[in-house]
């Protein structure tokens, strides 16, 4: 399938590697004391005039972050218009449309939508960003339909509070395997669960678990896996048991011998 950005992440990493520059897999943590500066595409360019300017002013470190497009972000948007269905029945139809618009965004999950890029320099920190085209088109989708709700109860979005809830959802030993992440931050916030900017969490969340838990956790799980296998169980069993698909336990565990499925 067409995945621009991530054809993007590819050249990324060529320039960096024939420039000199190393590329640290990660994103920088918001702190109001450190200035930050956003890259304007409109005005300064693309990604590759921000790296010059990097190099212009002897950045050595390039910080490199991206993240896919989840399930959970076309869950949620249908799960919210199917509700506004069933209370307003004036405006089903209208919003029936929007229903069958989002549904189309389906296809673009496992995509690239996102790509972060940051470099310090003289004190300041230098970001860019770049969305792929269909994800802002599926944001300002979603966005429109927001807009028709009460703008005067929304509050601004406490980064910290999304970095922090972010962070322990991700850490979470459940999240791995967990196919209702939304449910799974309930649990671990409990009462603070309501006021907490769901959407922001859950999308960083992934961002965290990509770069710094998902190599531990899948190494945990194929070990997981091993040792139901050496047990007996096949390979249907171990998915049932761990809630995951039975290609992602074959895709674990490539190197063991398979027994014979009943």
């Amino acid at each position: 399938m067409n995945d621009p950005l991530s054809k993007t992440l590819e050249e990324i990493h060529e320039e960096a590697k024939g420039s000199g520059m190393r590329i640290f897999y990660g994103y920088l943590a918001e702190h109001n004391k450190v200035p930050a500066v956003h890259w304007n595409r409109e005005n300064g360019g693309d990604w590759k005039k921000f790296f010059v300017c990097g190099r212009t002013l002897s950045a050595t470190i390039l910080y490199v972050n991206w993240a896919p497009f989840e399930q959970f972000e076309v869950d949620d948007a249908m799960s919210k218009l199917e509700s506004e269905i069933a209370e307003d029945d004036d405006e089903e139809e209208e919003t029936k449309k929007l229903l069958t618009q989002v549904r189309a965004f389906q296809s673009k999950v496992g995509l690239t939508c996102v790509i972060d890029l940051a470099f310090v320099a003289n004190g300041m920190v230098h970001i860019y960003q770049e969305t792929a085209d269909w994800f802002d088109e599926f944001g300002d989708l979603i966005g429109d339909n927001d807009d028709e709700g009460d703008t005067e109860e929304r509050r601004p979005i406490d980064k910290a509070v999304v970095n922090k809830w972010a962070a322990t959802l991700a850490s979470d030993p459940k999240y791995a395997t967990s196919k209702q992440r939304e449910y799974l931050l309930e649990k671990i916030a409990g009462d603070e669960f309501s006021k907490l900017p769901l959407y922001e969490i859950l999308r960083r969340a992934e961002t965290i678990f990509q770069v710094e838990f998902k190599q531990g956790a899948e190494e945990k799980l194929s070990q997981e896996i091993q040792e139901l296998r050496n047990q007996g169980l096949n390979m249907n069993a171990i998915a049932l048991k761990l809630g995951i698909s039975r290609d992602r336990v074959s895709g674990l565990v490539p190197a063991v011998p398979k027994k014979k499925d009943t």
